[in-house]
This record gives structure tokens, sequence and C-alpha cells, in this order.
């Protein structure tokens, strides 16, 4: 049994304290990308502010100037007024003043519907920038968990190479930074997904109040469309969600593997053992320095010998007798190694019991030997 002194601590095998630029460069290509997912949020933002403005919808001025223009029959003028103006106002207005201004007959029914149509059309325009929002939320924590994924991949690599000796702790150590690139593309995604939810209340406002003003050009059109229904329209070319099924997949596959992993190890974690390497040349000479070894042999039936001699019960798990009898050896002589047979048909449970009895006597220095056939 080793020397509790030479235990490595956890903080001691837990990697150091990490800064943020750390996290960054474990991050990777990912960190990167999200950076510029995330400038392509701010300045798309600073676009749709721009954009969705009554002033820059609906102009005022070109508003009095084309239902002045109309109220007096001149839809030439209007129409030559509309064509190289792009505001949502004068694209809108100019398809009814084509129909006015064609000689073919046309009925009312027939230019409010033209106007409908223009309105959804110009309406599925506007929102354009709404649509990169949304692409922006659905892409970027794929991008990350895809980051994930890849550094989960060297971890278990690492993990498995390291062989039977292998520790979690430094497999937590190695999964939490690749964790970052989920984290990097969550902090991408969550100001993209809230500015779309805003810009599109943004954009509905403004947009029925255009829709609106548009009518208003043409008193005499059958107001026949509904301003909910409208909105429903193009609100359906712009509805998109965050697929967060492989982000909950991920979760769940590394909550089983530590579930199995720690389930494996219950058992051996309630002692505080570790297995030594091979030893150096001076404890081999201190341990030659000691008298005989502590032989503790188990039979099949869970009897305990201790140097060839029966002591406590067999189905005693508390061994008071064994530890009282260590504890006499050790106190004259703690390095005085024990050498543990079991039986080859002795339980697991009352091996450790016999190692928890050594290590509440103290001793130090303890190995399995095989028994005699």
């Amino acid at each position: 049994m080793s020397d509790p002194a030479d235990t490595p601590t956890l903080s001691a095998l837990l990697p150091a304290r990490e800064t943020f630029g750390d996290l960054w460069l474990h991050a990777g290509p990912t960190a990167w990308i999200s950076l510029l997912l995330l400038a392509g949020t701010t300045a798309l933002a600073v676009e749709c502010l721009l954009r969705f403005r009554s002033r820059s919808i609906v102009p005022e001025e070109e508003w009095n100037h084309l239902r002045a223009l109309l109220a007096a029959g001149c839809h030439e003028e209007a129409l030559a007024y509309c064509r190289p103006r792009s505001s949502f106002l004068c694209a809108v207005a100019e398809t009814v003043i084509e129909m006015e201004v064609s000689p073919r007959p046309s009925d009312p029914a027939a230019k409010a519907e033209r106007l409908e149509e223009a309105c959804r059309r110009q309406s599925s325009l506007a929102c354009r920038p709404l649509l990169l929002f949304s692409l922006i939320g659905v892409l970027a924590p794929l991008i990350g968990l895809t980051g994930s994924v890849v550094g989960i991949m060297r971890a278990f690599a690492g993990f498995a190479g390291a062989g039977e000796e292998s520790s979690l702790v430094p497999l937590a150590g190695s999964i939490g930074p690749v964790l970052t690139s989920t984290a990097c593309g969550l902090l991408a995604a969550i100001p993209a997904f809230v500015a779309y939810y805003v810009f599109r209340a943004r954009a509905d406002r403004v947009l029925m109040t255009a829709e609106g003003a548009a009518f208003d050009l043409f008193p005499a059109l059958p107001r026949t469309y509904r301003a909910q229904s409208l909105r429903r329209r193009y609100d359906e070319d712009r509805e998109f969600g965050l697929q967060i099924a492989p982000l909950i997949d991920l979760l769940f596959v590394l909550l089983l593997f530590f579930m199995v992993i720690a389930a494996g190890r219950g058992a051996e974690s309630e002692l505080s053992l570790r297995l030594a390497g091979p030893a150096s040349a001076s404890a081999k000479a201190k341990l030659a320095e000691n008298a005989a070894a502590v032989r503790i042999e188990i039979d099949a039936t869970g009897q305990v010998f201790l140097n060839r001699m029966p002591i406590d019960a067999a189905t005693d798990p508390a061994l008071p007798a064994l530890r009282k009898r260590l504890g006499e050896i050790f106190g004259k002589n703690s390095d005085a190694p024990v050498v543990l047979i079991p039986n080859a048909k002795a339980k697991q449970n009352r091996v450790i019991d016999v190692l928890q009895a050594c290590e509440s006597a103290g001793a130090r220095h303890i190995a399995f030997g095989v028994p005699v056939q």
C-alpha cells in the first residue's frame, strides 16, 4: 500500500486555472468561425435598424407627393415618379398605377388583388435579412458542436491508449476545454436569435403600417385583404428553429459514458489505494532490511489466515482481530510488507474487507501473491 503522502491530490491532477485566451485557443477554428458569425450578426442588426423605419419604408414626402398626383389624375407623372425609387411605397404603388395607365380595362377588385400581391412580395424582400439571423442561429451551435465532437473523439482516443491505468480525471480535463467550441457556437447563436425575434416584431409593425399607407393612396379600391392573414402569409416564409436534437444527443452520450465508467469503479474508489509502479533500487533495499512479510491468506469459504493461523470468523466483514493484530505489527515496524494471497474462488468482497483492514491498521506496502497449488 502506498504512502498517503505520495498520493497525488485532485488539484494536482486537474489542469491549472486557464485564462479566456487559453479557452479560446482550445476551441480552435470553431472560435474564429463563431466570431465571424457574431460580427455578421452585428452588421445585420445595424442594417435592420436602418431598414425597418417608417420613414425608410414609407417616406412622408413620397406619400404626400403620390397622393397629390393621384388625386389630380396625373397617373403618368405618378408612374414616372415611382420607377426610379426603391422604397416599399413606390414599389407597391407602381404596380397599381401601371394598371391605371394601361389601355386594358381592369376592375377595382383586380387592382386590389394586385396591390396585395405587391405588398406580400415587397414584405418578403424587406425581411430577407431576418432569414440570415435565423441561418446564423441554426448553424452556429451545430458548428460549435462539430468542434466539440472532434475534440471528444481525440480525448477518448487518448483515454483508450492509456490502457488499464487510465484515470477519469485526465479525461475530464481533456473533455472540458473542447466543450468551449460548443460554448462559442452558442455565444454566436443566442444574439442572432434574439435579434431575429426583436427585428421580426419591428418589421411586422412597420410593414403593416406601410401596407395601410399604400391602400390609402387608392381609396377607390376595396379593402379585401385582412391584416392578420397577410401577416401570416409572409411570416410563413421566415420561420426557422434551433435544432437542439444533436446537442441533446451529445449530452446523453457523455452522461451515459461517465455513468458506466463510474459504476465500474465505485467499489475501488472507496479504498484510498494506488498501485505503485516498478520499485526503485533504494526502495528494494529498504524493504530487504525489514522483517519477513506479513502473510494473509483467504480460502474459498472466506476464512482469513494471518501467518497461516486462522483469525476472525469467515462471515465477519469487520475483521476486528485482524485489525488489532496488524496494528500491533505495524506499530513495531511501519514498513513491514504485506502479502495477500486470496484463493481463486474467494469472493471479491472478502478481498476488499481484508484490504480495508490493512489500510485501517496502517499498512504501507502490500502485494498480491499466488496460492500454492
